[in-house]
Order: structure tokens, then sequence, then C-alpha cells
């Protein structure tokens, strides 16, 4: 019987991940067209906070389309690989950035959180003191296919906005003096929903080694 190859080590999502009908091969067949993406920005004094989530199958896209999951260890779960990868970290990154009016951009860093399929992704940026209003950029997998959408909730009343890949950047007050975009509020709704079956599904997010018989 020949010997098996000693070649590099590739990983297959597991059983449960193709329950939720989220193939490797196709990550563009996540669900672009249902409710938008959700993400929060509170103000600390000068510090903001950004969280963005996403349903396990929005997830399962972040990480076929940076690489994340060409190459994981054995014992890896894939909510893991999301949480650790820089390839995800540096996407994350290029793809949500909060700046200036002026387009001075604040410093930013990328936040290690345990659980980016229940918590999501978080993001801090430093901006100069006394900044009130800022530009928001969100382009979370509009890269991936342009009908994604992201809805921000932001300011002291919870201003919401809506981000598309026609229009990624917006002003932001952070004091809250509006009510947003319309369809903004009815779109939030969905993307909280969107974010509540991801609880109730409750995938392991296990990876199994495929082994190639030679």
């Amino acid at each position: 019987m020949p010997a098996a190859s000693a070649g590099p080590r590739r990983w297959a999502p597991s059983g449960a991940l193709l329950l939720l009908g989220v193939l490797a091969a196709e990550p563009a067949a996540a669900h672009p067209f249902g409710p938008p993406l959700a993400a929060t920005l509170d103000r600390s004094g000068t510090v903001l906070t950004m969280t963005w989530t996403g349903a396990a199958d929005d997830w399962m896209v972040v990480g076929e389309h940076t690489g994340a999951f060409a190459e994981v260890a054995a014992d890896s779960t894939g909510a893991e690989v999301l949480a650790t990868s820089p390839l995800v970290r540096d996407y994350l990154a290029d793809h949500i950035r909060v700046a200036t009016p002026g387009g001075r951009s604040c410093d930013q860093e990328v936040e290690e959180v345990d659980d980016v399929l229940a918590d999501g992704a978080r993001l801090t940026f430093t901006c100069p003191e006394g900044t009130s209003d800022v530009l928001v950029t969100l382009a979370v997998l509009t890269d991936v296919n342009p009908a994604y959408r992201t809805v921000l909730e932001a300011g002291d009343d919870g201003a919401r906005t809506l981000f598309t890949a026609a229009r990624p950047t917006h002003q932001v007050s952070l004091a809250g003096s509006g009510s947003g975009p319309a369809g903004a509020s009815l779109a939030l709704v969905g993307g909280a929903l969107a974010v509540g079956a991801l609880a109730a599904v409750g995938v392991p997010w296990a990876l199994r080694r495929r082994r190639a018989a030679r």
C-alpha cells in the first residue's frame, strides 16, 4: 500500500456548516439579499468603539474571502480561526474606517474578541479631542457582492445610517441629531433578526480534516 503524501494539510468545513448551505467553493452563496448586516458606534471621551455583526454564513464568507480557512490547525474551530486570523483582522481594518470630517484618519485598533460569531468584531478608534462628527466607512463584504449593506446605529439617539456599495462612507453625528435615511430603521430590525437567528442556530463551527487517499 503506497505511503500517504506528506503534503500540506488542508481542512474542509464540517457538516454543521454545510447544513447552513454555506459551501466553501461558493462564498457568495450567503445572504447579500437578506437582512442587512449591523453595526453600532459608541463614544467614550475621544475613543469610539465600533461593533460589526453578521450571521454565521456571512462570517463564513469573510473567512473564505480572506483565505483564513485555507490552512488551520487540526484542533481549531471556525470561530477561533475567525477571531485570531491576521487575514480577517486586516480585512476588517481595511473595510471599517473612521476619520474626521476633514479626512484625518482616527487611530484604529482591531480588538481581540473570543467569539466573533456571538459578539461580533470590535474595533476602536481614537479621534482628536472635540470631534463631534466623523466620516465612517463600512464596506465589509461589498467587494464580494455589492448587494451587501450594513446599518449603523450611532449617536445619543441611536440614529441609523445605511451603508451600501454605492455609498460606503457617510458623515455620522456622535451626538445624534436625526433619524437616519428613510427605511434604515426597518433595515436595522432585519439585521437584528439575522443576529438572533445566529444565536438560535448554535452551530459548533468545528472543522474536520479532509483525508485524501493516495
